[in-house]
């Protein structure tokens, strides 16, 4: 097969040199040549500084050679792609809403004097994707986060010649970082990515795969992704969450996938070591060792000897433990002896106690077995079965070993597999809230739910002191839920103290005290701040007490903002939710305070700051007869959850005479809200309400149109089609859709505008969807320096001003981050 490479390294920068880019290139190269993937006359080396390479890595170079290969690569059959060095995310679109990686040549001196000079990665692998070598492998180890102090105009290829589209190649890319994550590496060294990257290429374990297709073990790039993503995971265990989050490895691989990379031949033996303890309960306990529903025999405990190393093939397996004289613990586990190599049983009294609760990672599920039954012809398939309670949620399945089947489902999953191991998350929007790893064997049923998605905060203020519950119930109006617990619990404390009639939530009478609207001009402005986690320099009630929030009012007139109150958090009172159980004994509401006052007529600022997090800027707004509730999560790592609601007084139909009538209950209207809000994150806003119609479940879809709900979730509908309407249109979208969601556009800014204009984000939306008062009303909420609540009407905003102070607000908000949140002091 032949094959070419083009390798990259760059240590010599004007601005932030590094060390172990030429390093990581020339490791690289020297894989590629052991391993006989490539031969020498067809690699191709530039760096920075030269060295022994073929002429330095500057933007010309990189991009001459890439060309050769777009133009002329179809007499390749592989192309490897390696690069290590800066690079960065920049913005495709004026709104900046999508980004692209990006990166940097060694002759950019200066991302707003040479940003053209940096090579967009995504229009390279857009050129590639249907041209070139059959097979295209890129290694990316760089960094993939953005630079809030320059946004450059990245410049495009420039190749023309209008060549023609080919079959779509088999290429799959592996980026040392997920997006807004910053590479590591060992100064003078390799890159944390690529070190572990070059182990698994040249091991004949480590990375590993069975192929059934092809009868032979290998190394794949999805196998390689799964070893150094799991070794660079090992490294930043200690490290905060926002690092697991961004500084874990990234596959690309859209279909059609790559060849396996190299052949094993022949494979080597990874040694597992079963611990079972005490050494004295080793005599009365069985484990059994199973690959794909066959028991191993010869490498069971017995006739294996406690803390004997056994020998296995580089695979996933199946142990299942039972002692005759207690209780195994675990009963079954999977291991993955590439990476594992020792596992440890505890035979005696289960405990019942609830472990500490850690402060990030999801918890597992709750997992039944139904054993193989007879059947009157064998089989090698099983069956996984799994359900969340929560219709929003998404249910992901996955193969662990080659193919890598994978499926997704809402609410429900059931699906037939292969006997094998697989792994099954829950996710509410971008979060993971449980996830497991399963041994499927042949004719089995496995049945698979997620379990409450606990942080500490929630364990403490439920009160558990057994094993963590499938669901639970914080309002007898909302009913039992699994996901995003901690979001609908605090805008429940936030609008309980207008419930004057008692009417909702009563498990929080007793919590929180009742407050008349009214007091607060009927615009109140409720505080809801949450101290998770148990990594604080200071106990979290101190770290709630040390929290202050200023209530800055933007200026009609334009002039300096005006400080209108300064508020502080005092802990809730002490006691457990479930009131039912009769038990006192929580203390999680200690860590929860609210804080009231009335909201200004105009769009204003929350200042927050604390000794224990620093200092920012948070925009928020209020409407008549509506509260405003703002929920802040925070934790140890400097993460943090936001919610914005403004919501109608429940139980005061009057207030809202001549006004659509409510069709759900006002629990379930606030838990809704929350559900949306995180599918809002991650994108799926829209997707998923149109799969829960298709299913029957309409709820979700009303809510985003109907007028009495939130507004804020009409503004995040509205921009959720817009996006997907300024997307490449999709050839199989039919032109009826398209004039549907362009529909729907119209409706949602003409109502917005007209029933909650007072909000910044409903005057943006109508002014995007009527060009012909855009100008007047974007100026005027410029001059007025009234601030939208979300960052993408900020980014909107921003791309027609030229209001410098703004455009500067837009780009120093987190590409991650739904909310308009600034740093402290950047002010207007």
């Amino acid at each position: 097969m032949r094959t070419a490479a083009v390798i990259i390294g760059i240590d010599e920068y004007v601005n932030r040199p590094l060390t172990s880019a030429v390093n990581d290139a020339r490791a690289f190269r020297q894989a590629l040549l052991d391993l006989n993937l490539t031969e020498e006359p067809h690699i191709t080396m530039l760096t920075t500084p030269l060295g022994d390479s073929q002429a330095e890595a500057t933007r010309d170079n990189i991009a001459d050679l890439l060309y050769e290969f777009y133009d002329h690569g179809e007499s390749y059959q592989r192309l490897f792609f390696f690069y290590a060095g800066h690079g960065l995310l920049a913005f495709s679109d004026p709104a900046r809403s999508r980004v692209r990686t990006t990166l940097m040549p060694s002759d950019v001196q200066g991302l707003q004097r040479h940003g053209a000079k940096l090579l967009d990665l995504n229009e390279i692998q857009e050129r590639f994707r249907f041209s070139g070598p059959e097979e295209q492998f890129f290694f990316v180890d760089a960094c993939r986060d953005l630079d809030y102090k320059a946004y450059p105009d990245v410049g495009n290829l420039g190749w023309g010649g209008g060549r023609p589209l080919g079959a779509a190649r088999r290429q799959a890319t592996l980026y040392a970082v997920s997006e807004l994550g910053k590479a590591e590496g060992a100064a003078g060294g390799l890159g944390r990515m690529t070190a572990h990257l070059l182990d698994a290429l040249r091991s004949d374990v480590a990375a590993v795969d069975y192929d059934e297709r092809q009868a032979e073990w290998v190394v794949s790039m999805q196998s390689l992704s799964d070893y150094v993503k799991w070794a660079v995971s090992q490294e930043l265990a200690n490290e905060p969450l926002y690092k697991l989050k961004y500084m874990v490895p990234q596959l690309q691989e859209p279909d059609p996938k790559p060849s396996p990379i190299r052949v094993v031949d022949p494979v080597g033996v990874a040694w597992l070591t079963i611990h079972i303890e005490p050494d004295e309960k080793a005599a009365g306990t069985q484990v059994d060792i199973s690959l794909r529903g066959v028991r191993l025999g010869d490498s069971c405990l017995p006739p294996r000897q406690n803390h004997e190393q056994i020998p296995l093939q580089p695979q996933y397996y199946r142990v299942d433990a039972r002692s005759g004289i207690g209780s195994a613990d675990p009963e079954r586990i999977v291991v993955d002896v590439r990476k594992e190599r020792e596992a440890t049983i505890t035979v005696g009294p289960r405990k019942r106690g609830l472990p500490p609760v850690p402060d990030s990672g999801p918890f597992r599920p709750n997992v039944q077995t139904v054993p193989p039954q007879p059947e009157s012809e064998p089989t090698d398939t099983g069956m996984v079965r799994a359900r969340a309670q929560d219709p929003h949620v998404s249910i992901e399945l996955e193969g662990l070993e080659s193919p890598y089947a994978r499926w997704t489902s809402l609410e429900r999953l059931e699906e037939p597999v292969q006997a094998g191991p697989y792994r099954v998350r829950f996710r509410l929007g971008p979060d993971i809230f449980s996830e497991q790893e399963l041994y499927v064997q042949a004719g089995e049923v496995v049945d698979v739910a997620p379990t409450v998605a606990v942080t500490p905060l929630v364990q403490e203020s439920l009160g558990w002191d057994e094993e963590v519950p499938s669901s639970v119930m914080i309002s007898e109006s909302i009913g039992p839920i699994q996901a995003g617990l901690l979001q609908t619990m605090l805008p429940i404390i936030g609008i309980k103290p207008f419930d004057l009639k008692q009417q909702l939530f009563h498990q929080f009478e007793e919590l929180i005290p009742a407050h008349d609207p009214s007091d607060f001009g009927m615009r109140p402005l409720s505080l809801v701040v949450a101290v998770d986690g148990n990594r604080w320099s200071a106990s979290p009630v101190e770290v709630l007490r040390s929290i202050r929030c200023r209530l800055v009012a933007s200026d009609p007139s334009g002039g300096v903002p005006q400080q209108v109150a300064e508020l502080a958090f005092q802990p809730l009172a002490r006691r457990v939710l479930d009131r039912w159980a009769g038990r006192e004994t929580g203390t999680g509401f200690e860590r929860i305070g609210l804080a009231l006052t009335g909201a200004p007529a105009n769009a204003f600022w929350l200042d927050w700051q604390s000794p224990h997090f620093g200092a920012f800027r948070l925009a928020s707004a209020a409407i008549g007869r509506r509260a405003t509730v703002v929920t802040l999560t925070l934790r140890p790592d400097g993460s943090l959850d936001i919610s914005q609601n403004l919501l109608r007084f429940p139980g005061r139909e009057d207030l809202y005479a001549g006004e659509m009538v409510p069709n759900i209950s006002y629990g379930r209207m606030v838990r809704e809200l929350q559900l949306s809000q995180q599918l809002y994150r991650s994108g799926e806003l829209i997707s998923v309400n149109q799969r829960l119609s298709q299913q029957g479940y309409h709820m979700a879809t009303e809510m985003l149109y109907a007028k009495w709900t939130d507004p804020i979730l009409g503004c995040m509908a509205y921009f959720t089609r817009r996006r997907a309407d300024e997307m490449e249109p999709d050839p199989a979208q039919a032109d009826r859709d398209v004039r549907e969601n362009q529909h729907l556009m119209q409706v949602t800014a003409d109502n917005l505008y007209h029933f909650f204009g007072e909000l910044p984000d409903a005057r943006v939306i109508y002014g995007l969807a009527h060009e012909h008062k855009r100008e007047e009303i974007f100026s005027d909420l410029i001059a007025h320096a009234e601030i939208p609540v979300l960052a993408e009407s900020v980014r909107r905003l921003a791309t027609h001003t030229a209001d410098t102070a703004l455009i500067q607000m837009a780009r120093s908000i987190p590409i991650d981050q739904i909310w308009t949140l600034t740093p402290a002091g950047n002010e207007r």
